[in-house]
């Protein structure tokens, strides 16, 4: 039987949503091969008609999830710049919803740990979010004594991908919900413009 030419296409697709979800749900190394497949509604056989191995699926899944959130990331802000743009994104990335939706949400906060021992190849697909991330926040970032727009960048990715690890980690929701909250609030207050020092004898506005 001969499939028409969108047939491969779509079922490579279909291999990646599943893939992604289950390693983001359940890690990479407890997702195998034959679960994939059957989840995908398809014969291991099939598998390597796309990918040369779990590693080569993994690869495809990070660059085609991280494009994918990093487009939900900065969806809404396209009219919004300087304090305002950055404290939407951050919104966005240390919502609720967001924390919830851990099989549609960004791929760092459930696979970090487990990359740290996967191939250079893969760990670059990481370093090139950040680097988009960073910069989509640098960009807006206004330039402080002692702390270039860079570091405040840095900093608020960490406090962003760390919060949210940590608030689906901890078992109160109430505690999550804090947390979510807290990191919000510094990202914002990280993103305002330094107010300048009043001198002595000005009066207050």
């Amino acid at each position: 039987m001969r499939y028409p030419p969108e047939h491969k296409a779509e079922t490579r697709r279909r291999i990646l949503r599943e893939a992604a979800r289950s390693f983001k749900s359940g890690g990479f190394h407890s997702s195998s091969i034959k679960q994939l497949m059957a989840r995908a509604g398809l014969t291991v056989g099939g598998f390597y008609n796309h990918f040369s191995s779990k590693e080569d699926l993994l690869h495809s899944v990070l660059d085609e999830a991280l494009d994918t959130s990093y487009a939900q990331l900065t969806e809404g802000s396209e009219d919004l710049s300087g304090a305002a743009r950055v404290a939407h994104i951050g919104r966005r990335y240390l919502s609720r919803s967001h924390r919830d939706a851990v099989a549609e949400g960004c791929p760092l906060p459930s696979l970090l740990a487990e990359l740290r021992d996967q191939p250079r190849r893969l760990r670059c697909l990481f370093d090139r979010y950040l680097e988009r991330f960073t910069t989509e926040l640098r960009t807006h970032l206004p330039e402080r004594p002692g702390l270039p727009a860079q570091d405040t960048a840095l900093a608020m990715a960490a406090l962003s991908i760390g919060g949210l690890i940590l608030s689906r980690a901890v078992a109160e929701p109430g505690l999550s919900d804090a947390l979510l909250s807290a990191c919000k609030k510094a990202v914002s207050k990280l993103a305002e413009p330094q107010a300048k020092p009043s001198r002595e004898g000005d009066l207050p506005s």
